[in-house]
């Protein structure tokens, strides 16, 4: 009787991991770093078609430099956190683990965007296929260019809330605050629903993921979500998490700022 009241998979989770659907779940792509030769952002349509490495490549390169240089940007690399996501997501999804379908951000392209259920990590500086879904959203995370400082943009700051949240520390692996966003938003055409895990740092993203995958975490979203919503869990929504991290493990996540989407 106790399983027949226990969802297969968990809320959100259970949005966009179903019985007989594949879920794409999109991690991010680590050679997308080689945008830090350049000095200019790089939108999605030159990461789409690869156009935005060759300008900024180092014109004389040795053998083994441009050995290195090819490996990274021709072998499919996720980051740790993603790894640890991934593996969190599969097990949360229970008995329905098998739909799921682990893809790197070089590997999809826009028609594979047109159907389905996704799961994105990462911010678009290392997943750009985010930016198709930051234009919808009001919390952002911004970049000032490949070698700029990164923060969290709160586009309509609402009572007692920021409008920027930066982090203490931009490298990884510190200790410090972090933030990152959930968001659950609907495909923009056809079926199908994205849920979103980004954060301002790599330890973020892994917050966002210590959230999800304690039951407590979950009811703290919910409850976060339904005072804003009348009493009930909204259908599409996206969350601002606040964490702490100590030599970048999370010790506390917090939801700090919600927004109900329609």
């Amino acid at each position: 009787a106790a399983s027949a009241l226990k969802p297969a998979v968990p809320w959100p989770l259970s949005a966009v991991i179903q019985r007989g659907e594949t879920t794409t779940v999109v991690t991010a792509d680590a050679g997308f770093a080689l945008r830090n030769l350049g000095d200019k952002e790089v939108p999605l349509d030159s990461y789409i078609d690869h156009s935005y490495l060759d300008p900024i490549l180092p014109k004389h390169m040795s053998e083994n430099e441009s050995s290195v240089l090819h490996y990274f940007d021709s072998t499919r690399i996720t980051s740790e956190a993603d790894a640890k996501a991934t593996a969190v997501i599969s097990s949360l999804a229970g008995p329905y683990s098998e739909n799921l379908a682990v893809r790197s951000a070089r590997d999809i392209n826009a028609n594979d965007l047109t159907h389905g259920n996704f799961i994105f990590m990462g911010s678009k500086t290392s997943n750009p296929w985010v930016e198709l879904l930051d234009s919808r959203m009001n919390f952002q995370i911004v970049e000032n260019g490949p070698h700029g400082s990164r923060y969290l943009l709160n586009r309509d700051p609402r009572s007692g809330e920021q409008k920027i949240y930066r982090s203490e520390s931009m490298g990884t692996l510190e200790s410090g605050d972090d933030y990152a966003v959930i968001a659950l938003l609907p495909a923009k055409a056809g079926g199908g629903s994205s849920l979103l895990l980004e954060g301002v740092r790599m330890e973020g993203t892994e917050a966002a993921i210590a959230l999800l995958r304690s039951e407590a975490g979950r009811a703290k979203l919910q409850s976060k979500l339904a005072s804003l919503n009348h009493g009930k869990t909204p259908q599409y929504f996206e969350a601002l998490l606040h964490a702490q991290s100590v030599a970048g493990a999370t010790i506390s996540v917090d939801v700090i700022a919600a927004r109900v989407l329609q």
